[in-house]
């Protein structure tokens, strides 16, 4: 009669279980959902998958609290573009929005076959001027850029709304599409599409 009574009941735990474990699993994918990293589909213009190209949540994390964001880049990423390049997109396909007030952080990493660098710029992609003291990297001879395998890093924060261009200022990269969209918007969260 024992063992009846225990093997009654084994399908009640083992439903109660699955119950559990699907529940956790439901909870990790809520979190992960708002863990502050920016979703993207990773694509190019026109809706055709960039071959080349990490998903876009791996390039932008922040912190709501902090007022903080963090965008890698890595140029030459993957060859796209013959590694014109940041993440694998060019001409302006990825476009980052921040929020006024943000503290923004730029990593570059240089995995291309030539020197590059990273910089804001106001007004066009074509634009050299830096549009916020210290938003370039090298800091010094952005026309130089950084070496292959090397890296460099630079912060800045935007005090009102606009457009501005993350570009590479080594000449005739932005030309060839170096560059990506930066919108810094009025509020809300940092976001990035492709």
């Amino acid at each position: 009669m024992e063992r009846a009574a225990r093997r009654s009941m084994h399908p009640m735990r083992s439903r109660r279980r699955r119950g559990l474990v699907l529940g956790a699993a439901a909870l990790l994918a809520l979190a992960a959902a708002g863990c502050g990293t920016a979703a993207g589909a990773g694509h190019q213009a026109g809706g055709v998958p960039h071959a080349t190209a990490a998903p876009a949540s791996r390039w932008l994390t922040f912190n709501t609290s902090q007022h903080t964001a963090t965008l890698t880049l890595i140029a030459g990423y993957h060859g796209a573009n013959s590694g014109f390049n940041y993440d694998g997109y060019s001409h302006g396909q990825m476009v980052v929005s921040v929020p006024v007030g943000y503290t923004v952080t730029v990593k570059l990493t240089n995995q291309g076959s030539l020197p590059h660098s990273a910089a804001v710029v106001s007004g066009s992609p074509t634009s050299t001027t830096v549009a916020f003291a210290g938003a370039s990297a090298p800091s010094q001879n952005i026309s130089t850029g950084i070496a292959i395998g090397q890296s460099a890093h630079f912060h800045f924060t935007p005090k009102a709304p606009g457009t501005f261009y993350i570009v590479c200022l080594v000449p005739g990269h932005e030309q060839l599409g170096m560059w990506m969209k930066l919108v810094v918007s009025p509020g809300g969260r940092p976001s990035l599409r492709v």
